[in-house]
């Protein structure tokens, strides 16, 4: 019983060494409108999970797609790196910003995101991105979560290993908390 109290009392705190070898079930659920409002009535059905930062992480499945909310604690104009391990294959990073775009692990090195990046070049999932306001002081409008939806033909598995990288330095957020890009085995086990 003490044991048990003390999982869960470090499953509350966000421990990363404990949750990385959680295990997480995305269940079955209805389709989402990917616009970066977040809708409690949309992501009521899915599997949720919070970050010590406040951050919000919502899983489910519909069709034959994965459905995946992160949501901020504030709207903001940030940008969301889903790191993606299906069993047995490439290591793929799925980014959303203002734009979208893919790339893989080369090696033990991930390349990095450039201006000249062959954005929107992408395969399989898609995601909501900020919204142009046409102005040059605020080009964009702040959003409440991006939401992410990916094709299980395309990466396959019946489990992935899951990692998010939220905004950027010094502001940025890592989940599970101190997950290593390169070690899949500190990321969430998502049994799909």
């Amino acid at each position: 019983m003490r044991r048990h109290i003390l999982i869960l009392a470090l499953l509350a705190t966000g421990s990363a060494s404990v949750f990385a070898q959680s295990t997480l079930k995305a269940p079955r659920g209805n389709p989402v409108l990917l616009d970066g409002k977040f809708s409690a009535e949309e992501w009521k059905d899915a599997a949720e999970v919070s970050a010590p930062s406040g951050i919000k992480f919502y899983f489910k499945q519909a069709g034959n797609y994965v459905l995946i909310c992160v949501r901020y604690t504030k709207e903001t104009l940030g940008a969301v790196d889903v790191y993606l391990a299906p069993a047995g294959k490439t290591l793929y990073t799925l980014h959303a910003s203002a734009k979208l775009g893919e790339r893989t692990l080369q090696g033990e090195t991930w390349k990095e995101w450039t201006v000249d990046w062959p954005w929107w070049q992408i395969s399989g999932w898609y995601a909501s991105v900020l919204k142009s306001t046409n102005s040059r002081t605020n080009p964009f409008l702040a959003d409440q979560a991006k939401e992410f939806q990916i094709s299980r033909q395309r990466f396959g598995g019946r489990q992935w290993q899951v990692m998010f990288d939220i905004g950027s330095p010094p502001d940025a957020t890592v989940f599970p908390n101190n997950a290593d890009k390169l070690k899949t085995d500190t990321w969430i086990t998502l049994k799909l």
